[in-house]
């Protein structure tokens, strides 16, 4: 199903009481306050949980010119990279390292680190079902007062993407277990 920021709009709107919109440019009200805040809500969210379907690994562009008196290594921080969930140590997917993030930079002791982030993805047809949800009633929250005036509204709006939020690093963190590598001698031998 092909989705729009739009009618990711028209769904919090929805939450809010009112009618749709036909666009995020027109000249209706409801349009302005959605246009106005959709991209700060949209890398909100982005921020708020280790989405998986905005999840990337990659490894770390070391920066030669750079060094520091504390960390090992100096790194860039790889583009659209809007949440850091961590640095991956060669033995373990789900552990990771200490680092630290200056401006653009990326600070840790391990060489040739991983990073695990997430991606500032701005298509709305490759958001997960539970990321619009949320991004709707986030949305929703922040228009509220503008549009019905109603604190209500608010809190209602802003509670369900909280239990959204939490909802989804739960299925995260339930599909996306390391397998342990015990026991595969036994199974190799058996073949």
């Amino acid at each position: 199903m092909a989705t729009s920021s739009t009618e990711i709009c028209n769904l919090a709107l929805v939450h809010l009481g009112q009618g749709e919109i036909a666009s995020m440019t027109e000249a209706s009200p409801e349009a302005k306050v959605m246009n106005r805040i959709y991209e700060y809500c949209r890398r909100k969210c982005l921020r708020d949980s280790p989405w998986q379907f905005a999840t990337r690994v990659v490894t770390l562009a070391v920066l030669p010119d750079e060094t520091d008196s504390v960390w090992s290594y100096v790194y860039a921080k790889p583009a659209g990279c809007i949440r850091i969930q961590g640095i991956i140590p060669e033995s373990s997917t789900t552990q990771t390292v200490p680092y630290a993030v200056r401006e653009e930079m990326i600070y840790t002791d391990m060489g040739e680190a991983e990073l695990k982030f997430n991606y500032d993805i701005e298509d709305p047809n490759k958001f997960s079902d539970t990321f619009i949800l949320a991004l709707s009633h986030l949305l929703a929250s922040v228009a509220s007062k503008a549009i019905t005036g109603d604190p209500a509204d608010k809190t209602t709006n802003y509670q369900m993407y909280q239990q959204l939020i939490e909802k989804d690093k739960g299925v995260d963190a339930g599909e996306s277990k390391e397998i342990p590598a015990v026991g595969l001698d036994f199974i190799n031998a058996r073949a």
